[in-house]
């Protein structure tokens, strides 16, 4: 290819959004670029669920710390 013909390829793609879109078609990267955006919903939607996650996990800690100190204040209470 022709260095001539290497740059009026380029400035189309750069300058033609409907050749710049053919080509990507040709190319098929369209359903790369489908693939790819489907890959980035899952992930967020998994950190979403990673976050909830944690936020139970937190809960838990909380409650089972609670329920220690409610076995301190009854074996305080027992021993008296």
């Amino acid at each position: 290819m022709s260095t001539k013909l290497k740059k009026e390829f380029l400035k189309l793609l750069k300058e033609d959004e409907e050749f710049k879109y053919t080509v990507i078609g040709y190319l098929g990267l369209a359903e790369l670029l489908k693939n790819i955006e489907k890959l980035w919903e899952n992930q967020n939607r998994l950190w979403e669920e990673v976050k909830a996650l944690r936020e139970e996990v937190s809960k838990l800690w909380e409650n089972q710390n609670r329920l220690w100190e409610e076995v301190k204040a009854l074996r305080e209470e027992v021993s008296k």
